[in-house]
């Protein structure tokens, strides 16, 4: 089993493989492999009066210190989705963005203080977050207790093994001449029910506004079972498309 997730109060995307965890390993850690994120972070996506929805795909590129204080390079590419503001307090609604995040290194809490950088915090985020924005949601908004609202939302993987591939033809990863000798993994993960039940109930607009784009990015998460279904492991998926995960796929 290859997990690959931020923290336990995020949501994590599992690979199991019998004989394969090897070949994940070493495919993690290949500058091709792309893991996507997708977050709900504070703020209707403008810094400074810049409008960061307009900026498309872009760096950030600053160090982080580790626990013993020592700074680190840290990049991660953020594009944002969709943003919705409340016109000053006039609209009795939050101001929220769906943000995507690929992060180029592995630091820790990398895409939370990023994003806190960018004065757009994750939401439920206690440790980078802001606290009196995560109580208001968790009053009004149905924010779970220890819910931090980021979600591996795809991930991409090439290995040296043919054998281990989802099957997609919907894969941008820059692979060698012959794709033979190449196995792809591309798998998205539908978002838990916690995050999905907020972003119906209370942020349909902006929901409505993020899914094309979403979608011709190739993150499909929209919940594809019901909560008996999920008991039960399902998984459906599509030759056109990334295979899609409940929470895990078997190679």
């Amino acid at each position: 089993k290859q997990n690959n997730e931020t923290d336990d109060d995020t949501s994590p995307l599992s690979l199991i493989a019998s004989d394969a965890t090897k070949e994940l390993i070493d495919a993690m850690k290949l500058s091709e492999s792309k893991k996507t994120y997708l977050a709900l972070v504070r703020g209707e996506g403008i810094l400074y009066g810049e409008d960061l929805k307009e900026k498309g795909w872009f760096l950030v590129d600053r160090p982080i210190k580790d626990e013993r204080g020592e700074l680190n390079s840290a990049r991660t590419w953020f594009k944002f989705i969709a943003g919705q503001d409340n016109q000053q307090g006039t609209i009795d609604r939050p101001r929220a963005s769906i943000v995507l995040a690929r992060p180029e290194t592995g630091r820790w809490h990398q895409i939370r203080r990023h994003l806190n950088g960018l004065s757009h915090p994750i939401l439920g985020d206690s440790t980078h977050g802001n606290s009196k924005t995560n109580q208001e949601y968790r009053k009004r908004y149905s924010l779970p207790p220890e819910r931090t609202c980021l979600h591996l939302a795809r991930l991409q993987l090439k290995t040296s093994n043919p054998e281990y591939s989802s099957q997609s033809t919907n894969i941008d990863i820059e692979c060698s001449n012959d794709s033979s000798k190449v196995g792809i993994i591309d798998v998205t993960c539908p978002l838990e029910n916690d995050m999905w039940n907020m972003l119906q109930n209370h942020l349909p607009d902006l929901w409505a506004r993020a899914v094309p784009e979403l979608e011709a990015l190739g993150i499909f998460i929209e919940p594809q079972v019901d909560a008996t279904q999920e008991s039960a492991g399902e998984v459906k998926s599509s030759a056109t498309l990334p295979l899609r995960l409940p929470f895990r796929v078997a190679i």
